[in-house]
């Protein structure tokens, strides 16, 4: 498969470009790429003047793109310019920012820990943790179901990822973990990314150290007390190949991982 034109996209618009359409994305992602979708097909980008940033729909396009690194660069923080060396950078190189040879890399490291024996293993407690919230309802009882339906969602990422299930741990690093997202969609961080008081996206670049101080002491716990959870696995996967995870790299999957199955639900 090849792509040969040049892909459709909303009108240029001057001085603001790409980052107007950024804003709207990071406002409703669904509506957004939805809008993208049904306006201009299965291969469109933010701005036609100047194509940089591309919206690929279905699985042969992200199989195209994903093998073409020479031609695509999957890279939802490019346009960030991270902090060089900081802790937000280090914790954003995980599998979703790879591409070519270090994304074959991560993949083949990473799939011992989702096989189907390991995910099935996970079963009971997905099961009792449903069940744990559910019986805790009373007749009669008004649930916010949304709320309700997020700190399951999280219990269960966090003892399946990490094997951690006290909240004194658990409750501390997803409250971080969500005001990290906040801040990181934050349209004042995508126009005015500067580490200077006041602006938001010091507080971004401070509560993603916190982060990475909190991931780093759950692995260093879990690299002397192996169990069945995902982290457990991944600490343990190696190749003669490729080796084992750097510290940097397994943080980075670690927290990827559970960005995933905690914090995206909200």
């Amino acid at each position: 498969m090849s792509i040969q034109t040049a892909p459709n996209g909303p009108r240029h618009i001057p001085v603001l470009g790409w980052r107007y359409r950024g804003l709207q994305m990071i406002k409703d992602p669904v509506h957004f790429f939805q809008e993208m979708h049904r306006r201009f097909g299965d291969f469109s980008c933010f701005d036609p003047k100047h194509p940089r940033q591309f919206c690929a729909f279905g699985a042969e396009l992200n199989r195209y793109v994903f093998s073409k690194p020479d031609i695509f660069i999957v890279d939802a923080f490019r346009e960030s310019k991270l902090p060089r060396n900081s802790a937000i950078e280090r914790l954003s190189f995980g599998l979703m920012r790879l591409n070519g040879a270090d994304h074959r890399r991560h993949r083949r490291l990473m799939q011992p820990a989702f096989r189907s024996a390991i995910i099935d293993r996970h079963a009971s407690s997905i099961l009792d943790e449903a069940e744990k919230v559910m019986s805790s309802w009373q007749h009669g009882q008004f649930v916010d179901i949304d709320q309700a339906i997020m700190h399951m969602v999280s219990n269960i990422a966090f003892k399946t990822m990490f094997g951690v299930g006290d909240p004194s741990i658990t409750d501390g690093l997803h409250y971080k973990m969500k005001q990290l997202l906040h801040l990181a969609t934050n349209p004042l961080n995508l126009l005015l990314p500067f580490d200077y008081p006041l602006l938001p996206y010091r507080k971004m670049l401070r509560i993603a150290n916190a982060i990475e101080l909190d991931v780093k002491a759950i692995i260093a716990n879990k690299s002397i007390h192996l169990g069945d959870d995902i982290l457990s696995v991944l600490i343990e996967s190696s190749t003669d190949e490729d080796g084992a995870f750097s510290e940097n790299e397994l943080i980075a999957e670690a927290y990827t991982t559970l960005c995933q199955e905690s914090v995206e639900e909200s």
